[in-house]
């Protein structure tokens, strides 16, 4: 896996963690505020996108922990680029 591939699936994870937060807050902090600020409205709007992504991730969560140890071993050894792969591939 290449380390563009494992940064962009860190930050898709990071994005939802954020959105899923905010929405949260929205929910209860902002409660009232619009008639989309409601835990109604998260229920029957967000919820099931939410539940759904956090499928897809639990789904490959041991690929991106495969690639986050891998990505670390890489730096750590000091390989940078020329490191393999955790299928034994070598990366360009």
């Amino acid at each position: 896996m290449s380390h563009l591939v494992t940064q962009a699936a860190w930050v898709l994870v990071a994005a939802f963690v954020l959105s899923f937060v905010y929405e949260v807050y929205r929910a209860t902090a902002k409660a009232g505020t619009s008639q989309h600020d409601s835990m109604r409205a998260f229920v029957k709007n967000n919820i099931a996108l939410y539940v759904e992504v956090a499928i897809g991730i639990d789904s490959h969560k041991s690929t991106l922990a495969a690639a986050a140890v891998w990505t670390l071993s890489a730096e750590c050894s000091g390989s940078g680029n020329s490191a393999t792969s955790p299928k034994g591939t070598a990366l360009s």
